[in-house]
């Protein structure tokens, strides 16, 4: 499964929002759902998932689908 796809499963199963719901694009505006303590939620699992250890200055790339996947590149390229 390519980081996108990941991402986006685990946005969804976090969220609790069908798969079909979100996309890329989707955004922490998007959603009812998803605030700020889903917004901690979401950086623990993706990180966990990927072996990363996040910062405060990391929580900005949890405000979106296609910002998660921009870290999580971002971070596996170090």
């Amino acid at each position: 499964m390519n980081i996108e796809n990941k991402v986006l499963t685990i946005v969804s199963e976090v969220l609790e929002v069908e798969l079909n719901a979100i996309n890329l694009t989707t955004t922490i505006d998007d959603l009812d759902s998803w605030d700020s303590m889903m917004t901690i939620n979401l950086m623990t699992v993706i990180c966990d998932e990927y072996g990363m250890m996040p910062s405060f200055e990391d929580f900005e790339y949890f405000t979106s689908v296609s910002k998660i996947v921009e870290f999580i590149n971002k971070n596996n390229n170090l």
